[in-house]
């Protein structure tokens, strides 16, 4: 599942400062409620708004088997 784009999150974010609760948003926009608290937190507490690359890295066990 590829995370959601950082446009999709910036309208999220600004429907939510345009007074949308939580709740109202995440139906506005087909999302989770627990999702738009999510970044919501986020923004607040780190000043994240993007997503968080997903990294490529290989298992510790991975290096065994070949």
């Amino acid at each position: 599942m590829q995370p959601y784009s950082k446009e999709f999150r910036r309208d999220v974010l600004a429907a939510c400062d345009a007074g949308g609760g939580s709740r109202a948003v995440a139906l506005r926009f087909n999302v989770g409620e627990s999702w738009v608290r999510r970044i919501k937190q986020e923004r607040r507490e780190q000043g994240k708004t993007t997503p968080t690359p997903t990294r490529k890295r290989t298992p510790k066990w991975m290096p065994e088997v070949e």
